[in-house]
């Protein structure tokens, strides 16, 4: 897989990385205006890590990355030197899905002056799901315990 454009960036604008298609599904398609911007690459998803890589370090020749955005649900694995290296030092900021910072080499970014920030809309279903659950797990815990209380 190959990223979708191949002409360098315009000079002096901020360039964009997007991991993920422009039209995929609901969560992106708020980018799909984006897909014809000079500004901006899209990385298909569902390549291997080292495929990803390969086209970050294309990109990253070609001209300078500001922004990486993880739009698709399964993030090419760590996110460390290894997969943005290549858009340091320009890279300034890394927004990816999910929860949480496990995935996520923060003392390199931060090193390099490379915010991170969660997708807020990465796992709502999930979250709500599993909220769900533990609230019903709660209640009928809670009426066993008072069963249990009154024998």
């Amino acid at each position: 897989m190959s990223v979708t454009t191949s002409a360098p960036f315009p000079p002096n604008d901020i360039s964009i990385v997007v991991y993920g298609h422009s039209h995929a599904d609901d969560i992106n398609s708020e980018l799909a205006h984006l897909h014809h911007s000079p500004n901006v690459r899209f990385v298909p998803p569902g390549a291997s890590r080292e495929n990803v890589i390969f086209n970050f370090m294309a990109i990253a020749r070609a001209a300078p990355v500001h922004i990486v955005l993880f739009v698709h649900p399964i993030n090419p694995g760590a996110l460390d030197q290894r997969l943005l290296g290549p858009f340091v030092p320009h890279l300034r900021f890394v927004a990816g899905t999910g929860a949480g910072f496990d995935h996520v080499d923060s003392n390199y970014l931060s090193s390099n002056g490379v915010m991170y920030a969660n997708n807020p809309i990465a796992v709502p279903d999930h979250t709500a799901a599993t909220t769900v659950q533990l609230i019903i797990q709660t209640v009928r815990a809670a009426y066993e315990a008072g069963a249990f209380g009154r024998r």
